[in-house]
C-alpha cells in the first residue's frame, strides 16, 4: 500500500500503487490515513474516472508498463492525528494522465505526464508532503519497498494539498 501511495498514482491513484487504479471508486470509499503532511495526516477519496493499463513489455530484464486514463475528482481530507476525525477537506479535479514504469531489479522508475498525486512520507527526502502535479514528473523507489530512492524531478505546476488543507 506504502508503494502505491507513493507512486504519484495518477489520479485514480491509490487504491492501487503498482500502478493498480480503482476502477472509479465509491465516492465513500476513504484511504487512509497517510503521515503526508506535516501538522495532520491526509485520507483521500475518490470518483469518476478510470484508469487502464495500456501496454507492458520485457525487454533486457527490465519491465516496462504504461498505465493511462481520465481524470479523477480526488478530496483530500485532513484527519487529526489524535483522534482520528475528519478535520477539513478539498477537492481536486483532474484530467487525464500517462504513467510510465520501469522495473529493473531492485528499483521502479516512474515517469507520469498529465495529473498526479504524490505522498511523501515523514521518512522520505523532502518529506512529508502531499502534491497534485500537472506536468512531468519522474521519481524512482525501491521495488520491493516502495522507499523513495531519488529526488523528484518535475516540470509544470504543483498544488500543495498540505497548505491548502491547513
Amino acid at each position: 500500500m506504502k508503494k502505491i501511495l507513493r507512486a504519484l498514482v495518477s489520479v485514480a491513484l491509490l487504491a492501487g500503487l503498482t500502478l493498480v487504479a480503482p476502477q472509479a471508486a465509491n465516492a465513500e470509499d476513504i484511504f487512509g490515513p497517510f503521515p503526508a503532511c506535516p501538522n495532520f495526516d491526509v485520507s483521500l477519496s475518490f470518483s469518476g474516472g478510470n484508469q487502464g493499463l495500456r501496454v507492458t513489455r520485457l525487454h533486457n530484464g527490465v519491465v516496462y508498463t504504461v498505465t493511462a486514463g481520465s481524470g479523477t475528482t480526488i478530496k483530500f481530507y485532513a484527519v487529526d492525528r489524535q483522534t482520528g476525525a475528519l478535520l477539513r477537506s478539498v477537492t481536486f479535479d483532474t484530467k487525464a494522465s500517462v504513467t510510465k514504469t520501469a522495473e529493473s531489479g531492485d528499483v521502479t522508475k516512474y515517469t507520469i505526464k498529465g495529473y498526479g498525486t504524490l505522498l511523501l512520507f515523514p521518512t522520505d527526502p523532502g518529506g512529508p508532503s502531499t502534491t497534485v502535479y500537472n506536468g512531468s514528473v519522474a521519481f524512482t523507489l525501491k521495488t520491493a519497498t516502495g522507499d523513495l530512492v531519488s529526488t523528484v524531478v518535475n516540470s509544470g505546476r504543483q498544488f500543495d494539498i498540505c497548505a491548502a488543507l491547513s
